[in-house]
């Protein structure tokens, strides 16, 4: 899991040394999913950093997992550029509810695979999916 170190701002999953920014494998220690980023770093920088190492096809459920937590950490403690400016205000709080929703979705999928019951207060497509069993009501429809 993700844990952000609130005295310097920067974030780390719980396998990198407290203060440490940057995201390593679970699985390879020395290996890093998102290597370091400066430490106070704006959102542009931090989203650059994370552009740039995204997941392949061929990374394991846990290391996306892993890549989208700590992206959504590192946007949260990263360093707002310009905050009175509305229009990029509203980018930041999409691109936030983007990475989150990818996380929640990756992390309810892994509850899933692992057998466990998925909490529908957290499913990110709970209000879509609450719309179409309405309509199909309404409709008669299968």
């Amino acid at each position: 899991m993700t844990q952000v170190d609130r005295k310097t701002d920067q974030c780390s999953p719980g396998s990198v040394k407290d203060g440490e920014t940057g995201i390593r494998s679970l699985s390879k220690e020395k290996v890093w999913l998102v290597p370091p980023w400066p430490p106070g770093a704006g959102v542009c920088e931090v989203v650059s950093q994370f552009s740039r190492f995204q997941p392949t096809v061929w990374s394991t459920p846990t290391e996306r997992l892993a890549y989208y937590q700590g992206f959504v950490v590192a946007l949260r403690v990263a360093r707002i550029d310009d905050p009175l400016n509305s229009s990029a205000s509203r980018w930041y709080d999409d691109l936030l509810g983007c990475v989150s929703c990818t996380a929640t979705s990756l992390e309810a999928e892994q509850r899933e695979t692992a057998g466990e019951a998925v909490d529908p207060r957290k499913d990110p497509q709970r209000h879509e999916d609450e719309h179409i069993r309405e309509i199909k009501e309404k409709t008669g429809a299968n």
